[in-house]
């Protein structure tokens, strides 16, 4: 127990990036510390999000330990950390979503105006000022490339699942084809656009066909606690059984390990 809480309480103070970057006296390229980080990357399904939930979690589990012991501790954990697993998961996704609708609107928008005659960097620059987070940060790079006519330049880190980076390092790959061979840049960015847009009606269609399988994965990991609901109700103390003897003890870690699983393998499943 005493591991579990130093532990906890060693990932709450673990210095951030920039924290690090400070104390090393290191700053990358562009001026600012942790610029091209805030895009988070890819998590795989079984890592929990962030290291302060992870942090908060093992002081639960610690808490939990003192009071009902190892097994009910672990218990505990492993639907915490399933819980938070699968929301971050789920908010990944969404912000993948509105990641790749931000940045089609964006490149639609810097196509009409390279089309309409503006000047490339007057262009980037107009439509940068008018988008925020990840999609004003695609083309404040796009501005310094264009601006500094490096032909492409050094792009932030590509990620193969971060829609942000990734348009980032095409458009400046467009950008260095069209300085250095003269090939019509409105041109590229229709292309981008249309592959965008096709990405984005991908991923809806994707969403709403596996809507229906993800629920009844959650419907089908509720039936234990309505069956402690049902027992309950008939006079019987399945909760006390569960807590309060080492039979019970078993049960609910071996109950609670294989209902874990199943959501993972249901998310598995849906998400790929």
């Amino acid at each position: 127990m005493v591991t579990a809480l130093a532990g906890g309480l060693a990932l709450l103070c673990w210095p951030s990036d920039a924290g690090r970057l400070a104390v090393e006296g290191a700053r990358p390229a562009g001026g600012r510390v942790g610029r091209w980080r805030t895009w988070r990357r890819v998590v795989p399904p079984a890592v929990v999000a962030g290291r302060w939930v992870v942090g908060l979690i093992g002081l639960a589990g610690s808490v939990i330990w003192a009071a009902g012991g190892p097994a009910v501790a672990a218990s505990a954990v492993l639907w915490l950390s399933t819980s938070a697993g699968l929301t971050r998961g789920e908010l990944r996704r969404r912000r993948v979503q509105a990641d790749l609708v931000g940045l089609l609107a964006a490149v639609r928008t810097l196509a009409r105006e390279v089309r309409s005659g503006a000047q490339p960097l007057a262009a980037v620059s107009a439509v940068a000022a008018a988008h925020r987070g990840s999609c004003g940060l695609v083309l404040e790079h796009l501005a310094t490339v264009v601006g500094t006519d490096r032909g492409g330049g050094t792009p932030p880190p590509t990620d193969g699942s971060d829609p942000a980076s990734e348009i980032s390092g095409r458009l400046a790959a467009g950008w260095a084809l069209s300085a250095r061979y003269g090939v019509p840049w409105v041109g590229l960015l229709d292309a981008l656009a249309t592959d965008l847009a096709d990405r984005v009606r991908a991923a809806s269609a994707r969403a709403a066909q596996v809507s229906g399988p993800r629920v009844s994965g959650y419907v089908l990991a509720s039936m234990p606690l309505l069956g402690l609901v049902l027992g309950v109700g008939m006079g019987a103390d399945p909760v006390g059984i569960l807590l309060g003897t080492g039979a019970g003890h078993l049960m609910l870690l071996a109950g609670s390990t294989l209902t874990c699983a199943g959501l993972w393998w249901t998310a598995t499943i849906v998400h790929g």
